[in-house]
């Protein structure tokens, strides 16, 4: 027999539901509290299911399947599972208490206000949510196969915000994936009105694509302060999504920046095909929105917000990370002497370490621990690893061991890229752009380790940074990395402070953040030297670099870039490369992509441009994209 829902102090399991904080068409949310011996407690969010609905079968399912999957993702901007269980026969779900608004409260209370949602909160919030969205649809089951997950309720009431400015997507209870059973009958919709995309809307089969239709819808809202697809009935907004009216947004989105606004109509065009292929291109696209609208942006800025509109304090379980500079004063303090007699310093351990990582200390440096005398780096302890890994000498100066040297210019970047992946080259590549330095290991073809001089790229900061783990945490784990030989990663999963799949998707993420830096240089330049070795034992195994350098290649040049990159090759006659349908099948490209490099063969790109009699201009876009990826990667000849 279940509990009267409005009576006080009632239990479920272990748990005492302290208030109602939401009721949606399938479940209630409380804010609840586990107790333990000596005075230990912790306040919690749980979920379940609405009584009437318990005695049907499919909707208990998927309470089950959102439970199961939910709790196998693991990111700081995703809402985490805490755990699973069963009173009398009743499930619930525990989640972690995001104590802030949703993006629905805080849309009425910015109307309440009269206020509007500042440029900077938007991007912060699309930004946050696309890193949340990029890490479900990548998901992969514990053998290693893609889950193949589709959100389908991104929506305003669905993502939080906490009140130090951290953005979290949650509710998973209509989630698809290639490994869950149908739960969606036929001409039944799943998701909110006026939110789901519209291919969801007419019932037809939805990919990642969908969400960021979604969130395209969300973000337009909260800029505009009213909702983008409206109507008189259901009838009314059905038609309008499904034909992707964007009337509303062109009226009364005069002051939405430009750039901004071509970004939002790309994220809500009509067929899947002419939106942003993955979250990461999405968040590629909003990122070069920042980078020229950068005020009010980030998270200690959404939290300060938040405060002056009077919803939240600046105050959360999450700490607001402080300037590098003020970092906890623990351990020696190291002082550094360059050649020629420069002093620099006091580091604190971390700290050294980072700059030495960064290529920022010389080889030839001395360093002195407190008050001791200067020795040479290799002498010191702390620094031993490093001074001996090859990885980390490798930041000096290209040399002239190099086998093969290219100028960063036209396509040379990508192609050189492409071609040590598809020939299985071994060794290491070394970019050079002034004092941006970066070092690509290949191990037969495979992306093994990668090493670079941008410091918000260390594993630390980036940790720090996402929210993953705390500042003071991170210092004691590398304090203890310099003195025990250790690597960090592995000193935070054996420390219990990062879980492994936590450990392998942040170094995933770094990889890919520094070939996405490194494939937008414009200038520079690259050597080879084969057979070089790392010495550094990758987390992983070495990670197939081509159907990740197709994304990223196509995500890192806007079609501005593309264009003027192409140029040269317009008039161009283009043919199938010998290796073509192996490079083809290779990339992994999606399906319109692949017709696209097929239909290349034996034209130019002007004609292609052109395309057949009624071709829209997604369908010359598309045609560049192919023949870009075409040309990079030797799948293309002219």
């Amino acid at each position: 027999m279940f509990f009267e829902r409005t009576t006080p102090r009632a239990q479920l399991g272990p748990y005492e539901l302290l208030r109602l904080l939401a009721t949606g068409g399938m479940a209630e949310v409380y804010e609840a509290r586990r107790g333990g011996p000596h005075g230990f407690a912790r306040r919690v969010a749980l979920k379940r299911m609405l009584p009437q609905l318990l005695a049907e079968p499919r909707a208990v399912a998927m309470f089950c399947d959102e439970a199961r999957v939910h709790a196998g993702l693991y990111h700081p901007n995703l809402v985490q599972v805490l755990d699973f269980g069963e009173h009398e026969g009743e499930p619930f779900l525990v989640m972690e208490l995001v104590e802030g608004p949703t993006l629905a409260e805080l849309l009425s209370a910015v109307a309440r206000r009269r206020r509007t949602v500042e440029l900077g909160v938007v991007l912060t919030v699309g930004q946050q949510v696309l890193r949340a969205l990029d890490h479900v649809h990548h998901a992969r089951d514990d053998a290693g196969r893609p889950l193949g997950l589709v959100h389908r309720d991104v929506t305003p009431g669905n993502v939080l915000i906490g009140k130090a400015g951290e953005v979290k997507l949650g509710d998973f209870g209509i989630i698809r994936g290639d490994a869950l059973a149908a739960r969606t009958e036929p001409g039944e919709l799943k998701g909110k009105l006026g939110y789901v995309s519209p291919e969801q809307a007419v019932g037809a089969p939805v990919d990642p694509r969908s969400d960021l239709f979604s969130l395209g819808v969300t973000l337009a809202e909260l800029l505009l302060g009213r909702a983008l697809f409206s109507g008189r009935s259901e009838l009314e907004v059905l038609e309008r999504l499904h034909a992707a009216d964007l009337g509303v947004l062109r009226t009364h989105g005069a002051h939405i920046p430009p750039d901004v606004h071509a970004v939002l109509a790309q994220a809500l065009a009509r067929r899947p095909a002419d939106r942003f292929e993955s979250a990461w291109e999405f968040g590629v696209a909003l990122g070069r929105c920042i980078e020229r609208h950068p005020a009010g942006v980030g998270a200690v800025a959404l939290a300060e917000w938040l405060r002056d509109l009077g919803i939240a304090k600046v105050e959360s379980g999450i700490s607001v990370a402080p300037p590098a500079r003020a970092l906890a004063a623990v351990g020696p303090a190291f002082r550094l002497r360059r050649p020629g007699g420069r002093m620099d310093g006091p580091y604190r351990l971390a700290e050294l370490l980072g700059r030495f990582a960064t290529g920022r200390v010389p080889l030839d440096a001395e360093v002195a621990k407190d008050d001791g005398p200067f020795v040479a780096l290799a002498e010191l302890g702390e620094l031993a690893r490093f001074t001996a890994s090859p990885a980390y000498r490798a930041l000096d100066e290209v040399t002239g061991a190099a086998s093969e040297r290219w100028r960063v210019e036209g396509l040379n970047l990508p192609w050189v890229l492409f071609a040590l992946a598809r020939r299985r080259r071994t060794g290491v590549l070394l970019a050079s752009n002034g004092h941006d330095r970066k070092r690509l290991y290949f191990v037969d073809g495979g992306l093994e380790y990668t090493v670079s001089s941008e410091p918000t790229e260390l594993l630390g900061i980036s940790l720090v940074t996402s929210g993953l783990v705390e500042r003071g945490v991170m210092e004691r784990a590398i304090e203890r990395t310099g003195r025990g030989g250790r690597r960090l990663g592995e000193a935070l999963v054996a420390d219990g402070a990062l879980r492994p799949s936590a450990l392998l998707a942040a170094l995933a993420a770094q990889r890919r953040t520094r070939l996405a830096h490194l494939c937008q240089w414009r200038s520079g330049e690259l050597a080879f030297i084969d057979g070089v070795s790392s010495r550094e034992a990758p987390a992983t195994a070495a990670y197939g670099a081509l159907p990740l350098l197709r994304q990223i290649v196509l995500e890192a040049h806007s079609p501005e870039r593309r264009a003027e990159l192409l140029a040269p090759w317009r008039w161009a006659r283009l043919r199938r490369s010998a290796g073509a349908a192996h490079i083809v099948e290779s990339l992994q490209p999606t399906a319109e992509l692949a017709a696209a490099l097929a239909r290349a063969d034996g034209r130019s790109l002007d004609e292609l441009a052109d395309g057949e009699p009624g071709a829209s201009a997604a369908d010359a876009e598309l045609a560049a994209r192919a023949v870009f990826l075409g040309l990079c990667s030797g799948a293309l000849e002219v």
